[in-house]
């Protein structure tokens, strides 16, 4: 008795890959639409926004790793 093969997922690499593609949309659509989206001024921006947050969670960070919670 042979038994049937198992269906194969016709979106398995949406679940795989579904963060990345959806980032890949909105990069797209950002370049697309916005006419300085890629620039250094831009990157600038961005990098100036987030470095407060970056330095507090690598604290956090380190005192989970540590044990201090």
């Amino acid at each position: 008795m042979v038994l049937p093969a198992t269906p194969r997922h016709t979106f398995a690499w949406l679940r795989r890959y579904g963060s990345y593609s959806a980032l890949a949309l909105l990069l797209l659509f950002n370049l697309a639409v916005t006419p300085h989206f890629v620039s250094w001024q831009t990157l600038n921006v961005n990098l100036t926004q987030v470095a407060t947050i970056v330095i507090v969670a690598v604290g956090m960070t380190l005192v989970i790793a540590t044990g201090g919670i």
